[in-house]
């Protein structure tokens, strides 16, 4: 049977990127971590970024500064280690638009997150509103980074 993002689980939040956190250019942040629970694995996980938020979103927020995003994983229960990066995207070009991650599968004796990085520092604080679809038998964890 094919699976259509109405007929699967869903998890939902809102991150936020901290002006006074986030450091340009130099490392990833957090925007949200997944961790299944004992005997729930997840399954083609995606995870959709809204980017335009009215007021505070990252497209009214910032105009020329770009954000990348990349999926990391702890397989060894231990170590954080970054996937491939999206392509760097300016505010401007987010406008009414969305940015989708693929997760995909993550075992319970793993960690995935979802770390962001920015080509400058942030004007104001944002908040990226999201929501996730996946298949799989219990809800994983999922903790959004709130503003400090």
């Amino acid at each position: 049977m094919a699976y259509m993002p109405g007929n699967l689980p869903t998890f939902s939040g809102t991150a936020d990127i901290d002006d006074s956190v986030q450091a340009e250019n130099t490392a990833w942040f957090v925007l949200l971590t997944i961790a299944p629970v004992a005997g729930g694995p997840i399954r083609d996980c995606k995870v959709y970024l809204d980017m335009a938020k009215a007021a505070t979103g990252f497209a009214v927020v910032e105009s020329t500064a770009t954000i990348q995003f990349r999926v990391a994983r702890k397989v060894d229960g231990t170590n954080w280690r970054g996937g491939s990066p999206t392509t760097a995207v300016s505010g401007t070009n987010y406008a009414a638009r969305l940015q989708e991650i693929d997760v995909g599968n993550v075992d319970p004796d793993e960690g995935a997150r979802i770390e962001a990085l920015m080509s400058a520092d942030a004007t104001a604080d944002m908040e990226i509103p999201f929501v996730g679809y996946y298949e799989g038998p219990i809800a994983p964890t999922v903790t959004a980074v709130a503003a400090a």
